[in-house]
């Protein structure tokens, strides 16, 4: 059984996943691709750090809250996929992966782990 403690981190891991995603929409929707591009850290720096942020939450719940892990997953792998478009100034695909980080980020969301600890 988990307990408490991993929970809590594994909530607070999915939340910066959460609040990384919104940060890439942001950006995505407010900037020209170019300006994108020189971003410091870059789309591609931050989709990786993501991305083991994503696996560590996936590894810590998959069995007791696979929603919460396949949605860091799909968030992190959306995000991934952004960097790659800016890197090949593809604002078609860019948009269309906007779009689907947003459906992502704003799928209900009801967490199947105790959260009492908040």
């Amino acid at each position: 059984m988990i307990d408490i403690e991993r929970q809590k981190e594994a909530q607070e891991l999915y939340e910066l996943v959460v609040e990384g995603g919104n940060k890439f929409l942001r950006n995505a929707r407010l900037f020209e691709l170019s300006e994108l591009r020189m971003q410091n850290p870059s789309f591609e720096e931050l989709s990786r750090v993501f991305k083991q942020v994503s696996y560590i939450v996936a590894s810590i719940v998959d069995d007791i809250d696979p929603t919460m892990a396949e949605t860091a997953i799909d968030c992190s792998a959306t995000m991934e996929k952004m960097a790659f478009a800016v890197q090949r100034d593809d604002k078609e695909s860019l948009d269309r992966l906007v779009d689907q980080l947003e459906q992502l980020l704003s799928r209900p969301f009801t967490p199947t782990l105790p959260h009492d600890y908040q």
